[in-house]
């Protein structure tokens, strides 16, 4: 045992759901499921000390089924070790208590620890030097909510769990840039969720920055993305390494309904743009046959159809 390293293998934006989103070929739960195996796999082969859930663990937390949260409950079992969970937008809801959402049954678990308000812990008693905290989503529109919190923090911890939008250039929440957070002084690594994307990995100032993308492609818009987790290692001597590894995932052919959705978009797009002419009582010449089949797509009612298509013939 190498009471000099720590080892946390993070992932985030997993969105679990009973339903598959409708631009899905595959069954989106199993494959939630599927990926988070992998996690523990993948955890246990490299021997690591942990696991770092940063956000966003349910789609909808008054929306989610018995079953799904006890498959992620025998899953999370399985691993040995500890798993640190982060509390993400989709995690938490103003209409549900916390202690009533999804998120706080999976945190009863002996080897599971929810990372709330910046509170530090140590979790490894062979390995005391090795400290955590986390901050969950909140909804402020104050400037400095996040610094403040952050600044509350009441010793640097070897790593910081968060889930909201960290960016390098202005973001509608200044203190969310990298610079800012950095400045405080308060994490050597920042693992973070939120932005499905995978960000580059980042040093500003002392504190590294981590955050691989989305565990799961919950929408046709991140057909793209490669699902990925990061390898994080610390060292007692105050360092961290960062490397992110791609999960093995099927191509974005075999898991969407690419060229449906495509066409769909675009439908809604030509409806969209229909009713704006219309309402701003510009028309000048309209396309009545390409309009006319992209409301067919979308639309079903057939007394709306025949209304769309008298229009188009009043309007030739």
């Amino acid at each position: 045992m190498n009471n000099k390293k720590v080892t946390v293998v993070q992932c985030n934006d997993i969105h679990l759901a009973d339903k598959s989103p409708a631009s899905r070929k595959t069954s989106y739960s199993k494959e939630v499921f599927d990926k988070v195996r992998t996690v523990v796999e993948i955890a246990h082969a490299i021997e690591a000390d942990g696991i770092l859930l940063a956000g966003d663990i349910f789609h909808n937390p008054r929306k989610i089924s018995h079953f799904s949260v006890n498959t992620f409950i025998e899953i999370f079992k399985s691993f040995s070790k500890q798993i640190f969970i982060v509390p993400g937008n989709h995690d938490i809801s103003a209409k549900v208590p916390f202690d009533h959402a999804a998120i706080a049954t999976i945190g009863s678990l002996d080897n599971v620890t929810i990372l709330r308000d910046g509170r530090v812990h140590k979790p490894f008693d062979d390995k005391a030097w090795f400290t955590i905290a986390g901050l969950e989503w909140t909804y402020s529109e104050d400037e400095n909510h996040y610094t403040n919190l952050l600044e509350n923090i009441e010793q640097k911890v070897s790593l910081l769990g968060m889930h909201a939008p960290i960016l390098d250039e202005e973001a509608k929440f200044w203190t969310l840039r990298r610079n800012v957070i950095s400045s405080t002084d308060r994490a050597h690594c920042v693992a973070y969720g939120h932005l499905h994307s995978q960000a580059p990995i980042a040093t500003i100032g002392n504190t590294v920055f981590s955050n691989p993308g989305a565990l799961t492609r919950s929408s046709i818009n991140e057909k793209n993305n490669i699902p990925s987790i990061a390898v994080l290692d610390f060292y007692d001597n105050n360092t961290c390494e960062v490397e992110y590894v791609s999960v093995n995932h099927l191509p974005a052919e075999d898991v969407f309904y690419l060229e449906y959705a495509i066409s769909v978009k675009e439908a809604k797009s030509a409806v969209k743009s229909f009713i704006s002419s219309l309402e701003s009582a510009t028309v000048q010449s309209v396309d009545g046959e390409g309009l006319m089949s992209a409301i067919e797509q979308v639309c079903d009612d057939k007394e709306v159809v025949d209304l769309a298509r008298d229009i188009f013939r009043k309007l030739d």
